[in-house]
């Protein structure tokens, strides 16, 4: 009685705190599908404001999966910590027709931490490019800007990935001495622009459905170029990332994350 108390005031405090700060993400759930919530870390505590609102995960286990149905009712909020201690909170609606069945949380969305530490450093695209260009050395930086300048005109195709009129393009992946240039292209034909939140690549081992032993594995960037903050409506975009250099194993894939701000259409490809 004593635990549930505590995490009824902690849900309290934390979510009046929220009306001083940015706006919660909505999430939209019903009595007849199931919702998947993917977090970064695995979820180590969940709770909603309401009893029409069910979340479960494995409180045993941690996992990243958390499951979300709802009842017809008045909207209430979700608040889900995970097991690095960032916290999370939404506002949770009833919904006949959902929008999404699956989101993929980035811990950007972290609204603090639960020993009162700042949240994470919001990796906006702006600040990435900022921070990965002073990562490279003086006396490199022309040779490595004119090598993605020349990868940016070149019209080659490796493999692509459509999702609500999206079209993310993996154009080339090149090695050159100590880096990998990985060109690409997002192309948006729907009547919405496209506001980018984060961009990432893997290197997987294994299949995730198929193999215990599955790895994903996160590569950071020494340098962005031409990255878009916003890809408009009816409009493409060519850019650049560049990497330390890595090698593919047999059994290994790239895999491309791109995740859109204040909203939920992220796009994976794979080669």
């Amino acid at each position: 009685m004593l635990m549930k108390t505590y995490i009824i005031l902690l849900f309290v405090l934390i979510y009046g705190s929220l009306s001083a700060q940015k706006p919660l993400d909505t999430l939209y759930a019903n009595d007849r599908t199931t919702v998947s919530l993917f977090f970064p870390e695995p979820i180590r505590q969940g709770i909603t404001g309401a009893d029409h609102f069910v979340f479960t995960y494995n409180p045993e286990t941690p996992q990243y999966l958390g499951l979300l149905k709802a009842m017809p009712g008045a909207e209430s909020n979700l608040l889900v910590l995970t097991t690095d201690g960032q916290v999370y909170s939404y506002i949770l609606k009833y919904r006949e027709k959902l929008p999404e069945l699956n989101y993929f949380i980035g811990k950007q969305k972290s609204i603090g931490h639960e020993k009162g530490l700042k949240p994470e450093k919001d990796t906006s695209l702006q600040e990435q490019t900022y921070r990965d260009t002073l990562q490279i050395a003086p006396n490199r930086k022309t040779g490595i800007i004119r090598l993605c300048q020349y990868l940016i005109r070149q019209d080659k195709r490796i493999t692509s990935k459509r999702r609500k009129k999206l079209k993310l393009t993996l154009k080339q992946v090149v090695h050159r001495r100590g880096e990998v240039y990985v060109s690409l292209e997002l192309e948006n034909k729907s009547a919405i622009d496209y506001e980018l939140d984060y961009i990432r690549l893997y290197v997987e081992n294994g299949n995730n459905k198929k193999n215990a032993s599955y790895q994903k594995i996160l590569h950071d960037t020494v340098y962005t170029h031409q990255v878009p903050e916003v890809v408009r409506s009816k409009e493409r975009k060519r850019f650049v990332l560049v990497f330390p250099k890595f090698t593919l194993g047999k059994q290994e894939n790239l895999l491309i994350e791109m995740g859109e701000r204040n909203g939920h259409r992220v796009m994976e490809l794979k080669q």
